[in-house]
């Protein structure tokens, strides 16, 4: 199935396999462990876009697990939250390591996740054997 990225920077972090896994709402529940990713920056149906999408990689989904993130506390210093993924609510240091795995630092973390709503419920798609 394909996994589509807006952010160009995303495209050397899973080449280089620093980003390994991502993040997606998936309300339907449709990615499972086996199945075949393929990797697009841009979405290929978007044949418009002034930066022609195109597939860079192709994975395999090595496993599935239920994330949630929940605003805590917002301030003109930035937005306080907690990560539950399954039934553990993660550390600082495993937050850090989520957000890092993912990408981003753990501000652009909070604002990607939190920017417009008090709780993100969603699916970590991983890319490798690493859960949390």
């Amino acid at each position: 199935m394909i996994l589509t990225y807006s952010k160009i920077e995303f495209i050397d972090l899973i080449l280089s396999g620093q980003k390994i896994h991502t993040i997606r709402t998936d309300e339907t529940r449709r990615w499972k462990a086996g199945m075949p990713i393929q990797h697009w920056s841009g979405n290929p149906r978007n044949t418009r876009a002034k930066n022609k999408p195109r597939e860079f990689a192709k994975g395999v989904c090595s496993g599935v697990q239920p994330i949630q993130i929940e605003c805590t506390h917002r301030s003109n210093w930035g937005i306080q939250f907690r990560v539950i993924v399954g039934l553990k609510v993660l550390s600082v240091a495993e937050t850090i390591a989520l957000a890092n795995n993912d990408g981003l630092t753990l501000d652009e973390f909070a604002y990607w996740f939190l920017k417009d709503q008090d709780v993100f419920v969603g699916r970590i798609v991983h890319f490798t054997e690493k859960k949390y």
